[in-house]
């Protein structure tokens, strides 16, 4: 294979990546109640995807300890685990750490919010990374169709995740 084929193979592969990595989120968030607007392959800034959706765990600061308060932090971790989740399920090659770099940092700071111990935001953090896992697991035809939908058209807006999810 010529080196302008192998580059176009290699950019297709992260394309794919991408777009099950979004397809994670976008349905993770679907499923948990906080309907995805848009979903998108196309690179902006320095992101090459992204899901917009409202916001699980409002302002930071505006967390009360109260258990509504952590079940929505914990539905914002999953939403946050389920992109590089799915890009690791559809191809554990095409996961590199810094590509979910800052879906890790915010469930870090998430966890570490709700819990304050390194050790129990660890363990709380491995919990519903598990819980992520298997959700993904569980939804992987829907999050099959986001990303073949993302990979056809480059994004995906709210209407259309609608009709992806059923």
């Amino acid at each position: 294979m010529s080196r302008s084929g192998a580059q176009k193979v290699g950019r297709a592969r992260r394309r794919e990546a991408t777009a099950y990595h979004e397809a994670g989120h976008a349905v993770a968030a679907w499923k948990l109640g906080y309907r995805p607007i848009s979903a998108s392959i196309i690179g902006a800034d320095e992101s090459v995807g992204e899901v917009r959706h409202e916001n699980p765990y409002g302002n930071h600061a505006g967390y009360d300890g109260s258990e509504l308060g952590r079940l929505r932090i914990e539905r914002a971790i999953i939403i946050r685990l389920a992109g590089p989740i799915a890009q690791k399920l559809y191809r554990p090659t095409s996961w590199r750490r810094w590509q979910g770099g800052a879906d890790y940092a915010v469930a870090a700071d998430l966890a570490l919010l709700v819990w304050g111990s390194g050790e129990i935001a660890s363990a709380f953090l491995k919990w519903l990374d598990l819980r992520a896992k298997a959700f993904i697991e569980q939804n992987w035809p829907v999050v099959e169709r986001v990303a073949n939908a993302l990979l056809k058209r480059g994004a995906v807006n709210e209407d259309e995740i609608a009709i992806l999810m059923k």
